[in-house]
């Protein structure tokens, strides 16, 4: 496949950013207040290192604002760009269509 890109993950860091109109639904708190619930709050912003083996990721769509790929698993993944300064790229209007 001409658009398979082999990658090995070295370390992972979670971060959560919300769409301030989805804070007004949420009715659980926010994320990182969820993900230190959960145990996960020493991951917040921080690259953590993994051990993880050798792998592809199959592109499906790419440009200046998101990559959509699937996995080796078969699992898609939609990532956002970040800007310069760590945060993520304006959302999309409502005539942005995949």
């Amino acid at each position: 496949m001409e658009n398979r890109l082999h990658v090995q993950f070295e370390t992972v860091s979670v971060c959560p950013w919300e769409e301030p109109s989805l804070k007004d639904d949420d009715k659980d708190g926010d994320a990182i207040t969820w993900l230190r619930a959960e145990g996960m709050g020493e991951f917040l912003e921080v690259p953590t290192p993994i051990k993880a083996k050798p792998t592809y990721i199959d592109i499906e769509y790419i440009d200046e604002r998101i990559r959509v790929h699937r996995g080796a698993s078969g699992s898609l993944y939609v990532l956002r760009r970040m800007t310069d300064d760590g945060e993520p790229r304006p959302s999309f209007g409502a005539t942005s269509v995949l």
